[in-house]
């Protein structure tokens, strides 16, 4: 695998407030790379950083050997990068075909709508069947499934997940993380930040604790999950 995304001593907050404090990865390029840590942790806005929504104050992006710390959300969308934000944040008023279709806003995405929507229908077949009904009377869990199809849509090359499980069932829980892997076998680039620390270091390759906006345990996933710091502090074991 070689290296897809870097980031750089990134520091990002609100307003005066910093929240990302220096921090330093690297996804590789076909694989599923988490960032695990408890709530307030400040992996969200890493999320909205790395998506444009929240800027830089200092550090680097690198994003498929681009520089893109300072372009905009929608110029980081063409290139390749989307975001399926914490909160789905749907159109609810829409039908999930209509959802999807917003989804496809890069120019390649428009040349293969029908397909992509296809590819998405049978990853999802629960959406499908419901491509007629509207987003706001869905499911917590089929509500998740139509934000990750449609940022999908926009035929990206790097995924951001934030927080893919809040809120939901645990067997909702599980099929969501089998969708992951499942897009990593589409040639997709996963980057999944997660309160549920087992289950998705269960499905990474490599993994990154995060505490008070600072990387403070990196590893691959496997090492991590028998790690007796992670076991104690964060696992309960």
């Amino acid at each position: 695998m070689s290296e897809f995304l870097r980031l750089e001593k990134l520091y990002s907050g609100y307003d005066d407030v910093s929240i990302i404090n220096g921090i330093s990865l690297s996804v590789e390029r076909g694989s599923v790379t988490a960032l695990v840590g408890s709530n307030g942790a400040g992996k969200t806005t890493l999320m909205r950083t790395l998506s444009g929504l929240l800027p830089l104050t200092h550090g680097k992006i690198i994003f498929d050997n681009e520089p893109i710390g300072n372009w905009a959300p929608n110029q980081r969308v063409d290139m390749g990068l989307s975001l399926v934000p914490e909160g789905r944040l749907i159109f609810p008023e829409f039908s999930v075909e209509e959802n999807l279709r917003i989804g496809a806003v890069t120019p390649r995405a428009k040349g293969k709508l029908t397909s992509r929507m296809e590819e998405m229908f049978e990853l999802f077949p629960r959406l499908k069947e419901r491509r007629e009904q509207s987003g706001g009377t869905l499911s917590g869990g089929e509500q998740q499934m139509l934000a990750i199809a449609r940022s999908l849509m926009s035929d990206p090359k790097l995924l951001l997940l934030d927080e893919p499980s809040l809120g939901l069932a645990p067997s909702i829980t599980k099929f969501l993380f089998e969708m992951v892997i499942r897009v990593k076998k589409l040639g997709v680039t996963v980057f999944i930040v997660e309160q549920d620390i087992r289950s998705t270091l269960e499905i990474a390759d490599q993994g990154y604790v995060i505490e008070n906006g600072k990387i403070v345990m990196q590893g691959l996933a496997e090492d991590l999950l028998a790690n007796e710091t992670i076991k104690s502090v964060y696992l309960g074991i």
